[in-house]
């Protein structure tokens, strides 16, 4: 899917999100992973359940680079407050 990105893409940020509210931590064998979409292998694993008192996590970021799309995990990612956002909407059941 990523050949279908227009080229101004140079950034995409794969989040996970509490749908409940609850803390990850509080959702027993929460789990979230990035696969490479051809061999189904998991490039980046995260167990949820670790992250103690957090409802959103920033998975992975790929970059694009001349070489092509690079996957870095637990990149610290600019939201411009759309974690929050979306949090609310999940709040409010939109």
């Amino acid at each position: 899917f990523l050949e279908a990105l227009p080229r101004a893409v140079a950034k995409l940020a794969f989040v996970v999100l509490s749908a409940t509210g609850k803390s990850f931590d509080a959702v027993p064998g929460a789990r979230c992973h990035v696969s490479d979409r051809v061999s189904e292998v998991p490039c980046v694993q995260v167990e949820l359940t670790a992250l103690c008192g957090r409802t959103v996590h920033t998975v992975s970021v790929l970059h694009r680079s001349v070489a092509g799309w690079e996957v870095s995990a637990d990149d610290a990612v600019d939201d411009g407050g759309l974690f929050a956002e979306l949090q609310m909407l999940v709040r409010t059941g939109k």
